[in-house]
């Protein structure tokens, strides 16, 4: 799919007039097979950022099987157990890692959180088969915040640009969680969040929560179940509470898994924008 114009001049428009949405306005809900019929029509397509735009919270269901989720997860726990943690900045072709960055560790960074992190990019081989469960609903995304469809997918650090990167989390039992923040509208419009835990399910309490007019958290978690996709606009305040696993079977597995898809810029990029804190 090519740029849609008027999505991306809609976007613009919205960014540059300083009128982000910060509180969430409501949820919305479709099937998967209703989202794809929206992005064959570009009137469709533009009303659903609109949608986005005004601080709704997207909910699309059922995109990823079951199978892919404990696929993903068993890749995690591979790499963790064979490869060290590390950290590695975006200016070159950097290999797939993971790191453990505890509340304590957090401090020295943009915000406060307790979880483990695993980072995969397009140009390392052993990542082709994730992207591969992801390409389709993510190039559908991008068309609708107003990029090509294919935007970024053969970018390196080395262009100085963004570069396409997939960060699958795992929140561990009555510590996980991440302090409210926005993301850059610079570099993000629509936020992808894909569930890999269901709340009631493999735990209880917490999760992911948005902040309404008056202040009180709203959690979209409620309706969500694992394989669902999330959308909203990286301006919308949202953070993730503590919580409990209903049932400990495997203290490496237990916790609430997520999957963001996102377009980082580069580290070689002057004043290079990340994740802001946020406090209501």
């Amino acid at each position: 799919m090519i740029r849609n114009i008027a999505i991306s001049k809609y976007f613009n428009t919205l960014v540059n007039s300083a009128k982000n949405p910060h509180f969430i306005s409501g949820i919305k809900i479709m099937t998967l097979g209703e989202f794809n019929l929206i992005i064959k029509s570009s009137k469709k397509s533009l009303q659903l950022s609109k949608i986005l735009g005004k601080g709704n919270f997207v909910l699309i269901k059922k995109c990823i099987k079951q199978k892919d989720i404990n696929s993903l997860i068993s890749t995690c726990l591979r790499l963790e157990k064979n490869t060290k943690q590390s950290f590695f900045k975006l200016d070159k072709k950097i290999p797939n890692f993971w790191r453990r960055i505890t509340e304590k560790k957090s401090r020295k960074y943009s915000l406060l959180t307790d979880r483990t992190s695993w980072y995969f990019f397009r140009w390392n081989k052993n990542s082709e088969n994730i992207y591969k469960v992801f390409n389709s609903i993510w190039r559908k995304v991008k068309y609708i915040s107003g990029l090509k469809s294919l935007e970024f997918e053969k970018l390196l650090p080395s262009d100085k640009s963004r570069i396409d990167r997939i960060q699958i989390v795992r929140y561990p039992d009555k510590s996980g969680f991440i302090e409210q923040h926005t993301h850059p509208v610079r570099t993000l419009r629509v936020a992808v969040s894909v569930y890999m835990s269901t709340k009631g399910v493999d735990y209880v309490g917490g999760g992911t929560y948005f902040v309404k007019k008056n202040r009180k958290k709203i959690y979209p978690e409620n309706f969500i179940e694992a394989g669902d996709v999330g959308l909203f606009f990286t301006s919308l305040i949202h953070g993730v509470d503590k919580f409990k696993v209903k049932k400990t079977t495997n203290k490496k597995k237990d916790g609430r898994w997520w999957l963001g898809l996102y377009s980082p810029e580069s580290d070689l990029i002057t004043n290079r924008v990340t994740s802001l804190k946020n406090k209501t």
